[in-house]
């Protein structure tokens, strides 16, 4: 009986690994983006960020460099973004809707959204590519057609925070 428990969990294990994931989209810098996203990785700002016993790199650019303060942790702040997969496909947007609005580097938003709005500029517009560790992770979201171990793409504009 417990020979046929051990050999039914290893049976159950191999099919559950994450061999199936399929994880072209993993590596920010093998990925071929879509030509409408505008990504060359080899001309983007890196910036390590710690995710538990791992640092993984930020990939970020500034479009718009901005004005005023600069964005630190515990900040309040509020943005408009919009974001992408690889291949151009756009998975959410605040645009036509309310910004969001967030205590920076305080985990509220994914680490990656976290650490791109660091340091931005009032009226500032960054590009980001985010790997899955600091993203979506091995899992994504697929029901919002963001599949496992995908990078993103996510563009940020930092707004004024209104007085509260």
């Amino acid at each position: 009986m417990r020979k046929s428990l051990m050999a039914m969990l290893l049976v159950l294990a191999a099919c559950s690994s994450s061999t199936d994931v399929d994880d072209r989209w993993a590596n920010p810098e093998t990925i071929s983006y879509a030509p409408s996203l505008n990504i060359d990785i080899s001309k983007m700002n890196r910036t390590p960020i710690k995710r538990g016993n791992s640092t993984y790199t930020l990939f970020w650019q500034d479009i718009v460099v901005g004005e005023a303060d600069t964005a630190k942790v515990g900040d309040n702040v509020r943005v408009h973004y919009t974001g992408w997969l690889p291949d151009g496909t756009e998975f959410d947007s605040t645009r036509g809707r309310d910004p969001i609005e967030f205590l920076l580097g305080l985990g509220f938003v994914m680490p990656g959204f976290d650490g791109g709005v660091i340091g931005m500029r009032i009226g500032g517009v960054r590009r980001l590519v985010i790997r899955p560790e600091l993203a979506f992770g091995n899992r994504g979201r697929p029901e919002e057609g963001i599949p496992a171990a995908t990078t993103v793409v996510v563009e940020v504009e930092r707004l004024t925070t209104p007085a509260h």
